[in-house]
């Protein structure tokens, strides 16, 4: 079953403004203007201030001041350490085949950023899971930042504003869609928020709508789960952000950063079972009326970071990632990991892999590099799939051809149908499987209708021509799942993570398939190795 998970449109009620003016329309997103304009008073001072500050090198006004004189005490400037108290957060959807296209386009603007000295930090992700779009960050420790400063400093350099506004200008040809959004730090709700962002290559993002009368019991979930980790010493970073604008002001993100996505792995395998587990799985329940997650690697090239960012340590060089090695996707001190095809793997590993993986689903094999020699890491799929007696089911989704429409260009009987399913999803996808007889597959993505943190559930509905209902495919959670193919699901998660159970009902006849992920790793000669010795 195809599924799609991306942030409602609703957490990014504001298009984005150009630049220039960007940073300033953020503020039309809180709730109360009156706090606003007086946060934005304190920066008043800052505007008498730049107009004496000193220029610095370049005279064709692309180069912007290295410093600002203020008159009123401040934070300091937010280079990577720690948690920044806001941060100002976009989204960008990608037009089908306009991902390398608008990637080439933030290089671009980093090169840009770079030449004119600009003093912000702004990390841009690629995505590992979910649809195609960008996600890109900027930290700040002063509210009135980028609402006042950004903005003199660009109107202060009008020749790097303009090649800016130009690149923006030249994004809308990859994007649908470009939406702003302000986050606020909560560190009463947060665990171990002291790291160093310019080591981070991956991060982990979950985002939440709490129901307005709950909000306290996700708050205390919160904090239980700060000392659950302390308890049990999970080497892990959740920092708890709050949207600032208006009506989202019940949405939190939890933003989680990792060196690699094998630590991304380890932690999200390291979280030990005990007899507060069902707690906190109720106070969640309780508190959360839908939950969406996503995984994103850190772009280098297409991110814009200062020299302060980059090098935690200022006499030592800079960071190669941020430099002149922008092309590891994810690396440790140890080593650097890169994807390989699997025809490009030596004979040896290729063919432990495919014996491995069996009828499996390989998603990606990483090669690790260390001291010149190589280990593979299989990541892979599998799928067992039984009758609710138990016995073993054999199906395969049939290769058909798919084309996106709309509701309206379904048949007049099947408009009906598929509107009132709609109605109570938050994303959805329809789509024509073209055949001899054509079918209609909604994908919906539904609130608060499973056992499963956060209330999501996926389903696949495929009608024909007339209506009829011909297979519905379902996310389930194991408790629900008959006690035979419970067991057998709980027999095949050794060595694994049981990932979903899909119910699928066809002809009267019902079917449930786990997919369990499981990572084999392997010695380039094709010995299996334990996951313990890939880590050391």
């Amino acid at each position: 079953m195809k599924s799609t998970i991306s942030l409602p449109v609703a957490l990014f009620a504001q298009p984005a403004a150009p630049v220039g003016r960007r940073f300033a329309s953020l503020f039309t997103l809180l709730p109360l203007r009156a706090t606003v304009l007086a946060l934005l008073t304190l920066g008043a001072g800052a505007d008498q201030a730049l107009a004496k500050a000193p220029k610095s090198a370049g005279d064709d006004g692309v180069a912007i001041y290295q410093s600002i004189v203020r008159d009123e005490p401040t934070a300091p400037e937010w280079n990577g350490r720690g948690a920044p108290r806001w941060i100002r957060f976009t989204r960008e959807r990608v037009k089908a085949g306009g991902l390398a296209g608008l990637f080439k386009s933030h290089a671009v603007r980093s090169t840009v950023l770079t030449e004119g000295q600009w003093p912000r930090n702004t990390v841009t992700l690629r995505p590992l899971s979910g649809p195609q779009e960008i996600w890109s960050f900027t930290g700040y420790n002063e509210t009135y930042a980028w609402g006042d400063e950004d903005p003199a400093l660009l109107d202060r350099a009008p020749a790097l504003k303009a090649r800016l506004e130009q690149i923006e200008q030249d994004d809308a040809a990859f994007t649908t869609e470009k939406r702003d959004l302000v986050l606020r730090y909560k560190p009463d709700l947060s665990y171990q928020p002291d790291f160093d962002w310019s080591e981070v290559r991956v991060f982990s993002f979950t985002v939440r709508k709490i129901r307005k009368a709950d909000e306290e019991k996700f708050k205390e979930w919160c904090r239980k789960v700060s000392a659950r980790h302390a308890q049990f010493n999970i080497p892990e970073h959740l920092l708890i952000y709050s949207t600032a604008s208006g009506d989202t002001d019940k949405v939190y993100f939890q933003i989680s950063p990792f060196r690699s996505v094998r630590d991304f792995d380890l932690v999200s395998n390291s979280h030990p079972a005990s007899k507060d587990s069902q707690e906190l799985f109720d106070l969640m329940k309780a508190a959360v009326e839908w939950e969406e997650s996503s995984i994103f690697y850190v772009d280098s090239a297409a991110s814009h970071v200062t020299p302060e960012f980059a090098t935690p340590n200022f006499a030592r060089a800079i960071d190669p990632y941020w430099g002149v090695n922008p092309s590891a996707i994810v690396s440790t001190p140890d080593g650097v990991k890169e994807p390989v095809a699997l025809d490009k793997l030596p004979a040896a590993v290729r063919d432990a892999v495919k014996q491995t993986v069996g009828t499996g689903r390989l998603l990606k094999v990483v090669q690790t590099t260390r001291n010149g020699s190589s280990q593979y890491a299989a990541h892979y799929w599998e799928k067992p799939k039984y009758f609710a007696d138990g016995r073993p089911a054999i199906y395969k989704v049939p290769d058909v051809t798919k084309k996106a429409i709309t509701v309206e260009e379904l048949p007049a009987v099947v408009q009906p149908l598929v509107k009132a399913e709609i109605d109570v999803c938050m994303k959805y996808e329809l789509n024509l499987r073209e055949g001899k007889d054509p079918q209609y597959e909604l994908v919906l993505v539904i609130p608060g209708r499973s056992n499963l943190v956060g209330g999501a559930l996926i389903k696949d509905v495929i009608y024909d021509a007339t209506g009829k209902i011909l297979a519905v495919e379902a996310q389930v959670a194991l408790e629900d799942v008959p006690e035979v193919p419970r067991a057998l699901f709980k027999q095949a998660i050794v060595g694994g993570q049981l990932l979903n159970v899909q119910q699928l009902t066809k002809d009267g006849t019902i079917i449930y398939e786990g997919r369990i992920g499981k990572i084999q790793n392997f010695t380039s000669d094709g010995r299996l190795i334990s996951a313990d010795a890939d880590a050391k």
